[in-house]
């Protein structure tokens, strides 16, 4: 239950994608690891990713991280040029919509500034699992943070990735509608 189709090299496929002045956010379908950007960025998962990656990265080295909850490594055989492990994962049943939706966003506004603070031009989310009723709560919340750091992006353009298992088609779903009503916006 990881963004991936299945473990040859072929490429992810951008569903649906929207511009903005200072970059752009896709939504994709297919295997994170195939990813050609600068960092690829796996939440905290119990199905294995890190694993997995890893596995198919070979060597790997663990860099110096500023951000206490994220561990940079480089990326080995991977396309992508490092990899950010992030300690965070949805918050559980016990959270209420507004504090889960906090957490969201401080998640991804925390990745966002570590990859730009690198120089980062690109970057690829694998999509963690979520309970059903919160789903379209982290689209929006992650979707809303994304084009707000975007917007305030000083140094160049920024290309955000979010990719989707094939298992993930209503949290894929929530993604998509949202990225496209950007365009007709």
């Amino acid at each position: 239950p990881f963004p991936m189709l299945h473990t040859s090299d072929a490429d992810s496929f951008i569903v649906c994608q929207t511009q903005l002045p200072n970059g752009s956010i896709e939504i994709a379908m297919g295997d994170i690891a195939d990813q050609r950007v600068g960092a690829l960025i796996i939440p905290r998962m119990t199905s294995g990713l890190k694993e997995h990656l890893i596995e198919r990265a070979g060597h790997i080295e663990e860099r110096h991280s500023a951000t206490a909850f994220i561990t940079e490594t480089t990326a080995g055989r991977l396309r992508c040029q490092r990899l950010l492990f992030v300690d965070w994962a949805p918050p559980g049943r016990v959270a209420d919509d507004e504090s889960f939706g906090e957490s969201v966003r401080a998640f991804i506004g925390a990745v966002m500034q570590h990859v730009i603070s690198r120089d980062g031009r690109s970057l690829a989310v694998a999509m963690p699992d979520v309970v059903a009723h919160r789903q379209s709560i982290v689209a929006e919340e992650m979707i809303d943070e994304v084009v707000d750091q975007i917007r305030r992006a000083t140094s160049g353009s920024l290309t955000v990735t979010f990719v989707f298992a094939p298992n993930q088609q209503d949290l894929h779903g929530h993604f998509a509608n949202i990225v496209r009503s950007l365009n007709n916006s």
